[in-house]
């Protein structure tokens, strides 16, 4: 987990997360600024391939929105853009700061890293890309 700047070099590399299924939910879906910021990159973030524990999106329809998400998406939200196919029910998943522990990974190695978590009976999925730098930072597709 980096807590600063990855060495990403390339518009290659992929993005990898992973969760234990037991603690948390995955923390590749909130946007991270201060990597892509301080990287000097762009990321692309496939909303559709984010996974998540069961019954979150239940829990966000019901109104259980945490009061930290709030100061989360007003830190992120003005590098991030969404599609409009990216229901706003999953937007607030992607800032919910219940969750810790989380990781996020950007290597050029991300299909051989999925596959070696995977076999060791790790929860983990490539989730987006790292792009050059471009306006958003950060941009959720559905």
């Amino acid at each position: 987990m980096w807590h600063g700047a990855p060495p990403v070099q390339t518009s290659e590399a992929g993005i990898c997360g992973s969760r234990h299924d037991r603690h948390y939910r995955i923390r590749t879906d909130r946007p991270r600024p201060r990597m892509a910021l301080a990287s000097d990159v762009s990321f692309l973030f496939r909303s559709s391939r984010v996974p998540l524990l069961e019954g979150a999106l239940e829990c966000v329809r019901a109104g259980y929105i945490p009061a930290g998400l709030k100061n989360n998406r007003d830190f992120a939200d003005c590098v991030v853009e969404y599609d409009d196919g990216v229901p706003q029910e999953l937007r607030a998943l992607l800032f919910d700061p219940q969750t810790a522990g989380g990781l996020l990974i950007a290597t050029p190695e991300a299909g051989a890293l999925v596959k070696a978590l995977k076999d060791a009976g790790v929860a983990a999925a490539i989730i987006g890309e790292v792009l050059s730098a471009t306006k958003p930072r950060i941009r959720v597709a559905a």
